[in-house]
């Protein structure tokens, strides 16, 4: 039996396959989810949606300041063709995010009452500290891994995956025990990704020579790296910081406009439509963008992986998001309690948002490789406008179903647009 399913693998996903890739990346990814998604019905029974939404606002706010801090020099790594450059590159990434963290720490210190009163998180003063540390802990993650990726340790990271939504999901069912709400959710996901840190870090430390590396590194070296790789943090950075606070805003805006538990609602949502595909498609977008770089790098033309990557994601998602939209609303009240009955709603008007987004995302990578910022950029600022339009003509009218109607459409359109400008930007 072991030597016949060894066969199938052999066949079907041979050793340093796209597909092999693809699969023990996403596989890792998949399986970090089933266990969050499994305990979802009892941390809706045990956390309240306002508990929900202020870890959103939270989770938002590490999210985007996390993007910008290593100036996008991590999606560099995998570029060089030396390792001693792309290891300048992680540094270079490293400075950033502690001069960034330092930042907002001090920014927090000065204006915590002001910051947390326009966020609508009165009160929560412990949140000054706790955003900071996120964003260290987070950004360094990034870093980190994409070091590793560019060394294609599948494994390990699909392992990595597991172990901190694991560790994660146990605290924070641990913490809601204890009765510490909002703040257990936050707490737990800092320490969950603290351990996935310092996996990360130990892999690297093992897996390199960087001690004698530092050592040989001058103040010049890394100058003429950042500089070298300038794009990234001019063009990927604001167009990708400006994509992640289009994506994070409804979280903040919901909040401020309509309430915490709206923001719960959509949270909830997000976990269960948004996080699944997020981390499939991420995983896809890892390998996409090794595979399509080195193609493009040697061939002048990546297309054929292009259009391969387009078919599997299509194919893999159609079923899926056609379920969640036909039975999503009976489903849901069952699932998670009466009083999240509001979930399924979301789910059904986001659907498509998600399927698009599903798609696209991985395929985006496409700009970066032929360096094409300036058209992610502009696409991105489209984004924002979409995103502040729709949740300004819903609060006008006090409806945060119209306005997240308007933002799955305006949204879709956005995505395939973007499709559109990968498959143009495939050849050189």
């Amino acid at each position: 039996m072991n030597e016949f399913l060894l066969r199938l693998k052999e066949k079907y996903l041979p050793a340093n396959s796209f597909r092999n890739d693809f699969v023990t990346l996403s596989m890792g990814r998949v399986l970090s989810q089933v266990i969050p998604l499994a305990i979802t019905p009892i941390l809706t029974r045990l956390y309240t949606p306002a508990d929900f939404g202020v870890f959103a606002a939270f989770l938002s706010l590490v999210t985007i300041v996390a993007l910008i801090s290593n100036g996008r020099y991590n999606l560099a790594i995998t570029l060089p063709k030396k390792l001693d450059k792309a290891t300048e590159l992680l540094i270079v990434c490293m400075i950033g995010v502690v001069s960034t963290t330092l930042f907002s720490l001090l920014l927090f210190l000065s204006f915590r009452t002001d910051i947390l009163n326009w966020l609508s998180l009165t009160g929560k003063d412990s949140l000054a500290f706790l955003i900071p540390i996120g964003v260290l802990i987070v950004a360094s993650i990034e870093s980190v891994y994409y070091w590793l990726l560019r060394r294609r340790d599948y494994k390990f990271l699909s392992r990595n995956f597991i172990v901190q939504t694991g560790v994660t999901t146990l605290l924070k069912l641990g913490f809601a025990f204890l009765y510490w709400g909002w703040f257990g959710l936050v707490l737990a996901y800092i320490l969950g990704a603290l351990m996935s840190l310092i996996f990360l870090t130990g892999r690297f430390l093992k897996s390199s020579d960087f001690i004698n590396v530092l050592k040989g590194i001058k103040k010049k070296d890394l100058l003429d790296t950042a500089k070298e790789y300038k794009e990234f943090p001019l063009l990927s950075m604001p167009a990708d910081g400006i994509n992640s606070f289009a994506n994070q805003l409804p979280n903040i805006l919901l909040n401020s406009l309509f309430g915490s538990s709206t923001a719960g609602f959509y949270s909830v949502t997000h976990r269960v439509l948004g996080l699944p595909v997020s981390f499939v498609s991420s995983a896809m977008t890892d390998v996409y963008r090794e595979r399509a770089s080195a193609d493009y790098r040697e061939k002048g033309d990546c297309r054929k992986i292009f259009l391969a990557t387009l078919k599997y994601l299509t194919l893999f998602s159609i079923p899926i998001f056609a379920f969640l939209f036909l039975f999503a609303p009976a489903i849901v009240p069952f699932l998670l309690g009466d009083q999240w009955s509001e979930v399924g709603s979301y789910i059904r008007i986001l659907t498509p948002l998600f399927l698009f987004r599903f798609i696209a995302s991985p395929l985006s990578s496409t700009l970066y490789i032929n360096k094409k910022q300036k058209h992610l950029l502009l696409w991105q600022i489209g984004l924002l406008v979409c995103t502040v339009g729709s949740f300004y003509v819903g609060s006008m009218l006090g409806n945060d179903h119209l306005s997240l109607t308007i933002f799955s459409a305006s949204y879709s359109v956005m995505y395939v647009i973007l499709i559109i400008l990968g498959y143009k930007f495939t050849k050189k």
